[in-house]
This record gives structure tokens, C-alpha cells and sequence, in this order.
């Protein structure tokens, strides 16, 4: 089968658009599952996994296991978050609360989670 040149650089183009999509989500909130992202990038599935595959084997990406989900995240930072319970909301926490603790160590990653409810949740409750 002979693909004819503009229709490959339309796929090519669409799949580079679709990384790029991820990428810019990721830097603006991180911590996504495939779900989370699929849905916000709104491009073929299988080539978010692809896409998502392809960039943790080359070290962009981390993939954590979190409530037998897999979750997303940049590997440029550490991760300090707090996450509910109950209704699954994630919130990055800013401060970098252990860079200090370990001068001298280079420390290469971490994560650090604080199961909590949130105020919303709370509510809820009896």
C-alpha cells in the first residue's frame, strides 16, 4: 500500500500535535492518569498510549501506580501532593519541603503523598 505524502504528513503532524498537547497538560497539571489525559487532549487513544509509552521508555515521563491506576508525571521535578480519599482530587504541594534535608546527596526523584479528605468531602460526613 503506497501512502500518498499528504496524508502522511497529516498523521504525522496530528501525532505531533497530540505530544505536544500532553506535554503542555502535564506542565500545567501533573499527576494524570491515561483517562484524565485522553479526555482532556481529546486525540485517538491509542496513540496517547503510544505517545505516553514512548516518552516514560525515554525518560520524559515517570509512571507511578497509585489505587492501581497509573498516573503520569514530568521528570523534572519532585512531587509533594495531597490527594483525597474519597473523591480521588490531587493538589500539588509547592514547597519543597525536603531539598534541604539531603546536601550532600543529588537526589535524582521523589514522591512524597498525603492521603487526606477534603473539605469538600468533609461535608459529606457524618
Amino acid at each position: 500500500m503506497i501512502v500518498h505524502p499528504t496524508v502522511y504528513k497529516k498523521y504525522y503532524f496530528n501525532i505531533a500535535e497530540i505530544g505536544d498537547k500532553i506535554i503542555k497538560l502535564l506542565n500545567e497539571k501533573d499527576g494524570l492518569t491515561a483517562k484524565e489525559i485522553i479526555k482532556k487532549v481529546r486525540g485517538n487513544k491509542s496513540i496517547i498510549h503510544q505517545l505516553l509509552d514512548m516518552y516514560v521508555e525515554r525518560g520524559l515521563l515517570i509512571e507511578k501506580l497509585e489505587a492501581n491506576e497509573k498516573i503520569y508525571l514530568l521528570n523534572d521535578k519532585h512531587y509533594h501532593y495531597i490527594r483525597c480519599v474519597k473523591c480521588h482530587k490531587k493538589e500539588i504541594i509547592e514547597d519543597d519541603i525536603f531539598d534541604h534535608i539531603y546536601n550532600d546527596y543529588k537526589v535524582l526523584n521523589y514522591t512524597l503523598i498525603i492521603d487526606g479528605i477534603c473539605s469538600e468531602c468533609q461535608k459529606y460526613e457524618k
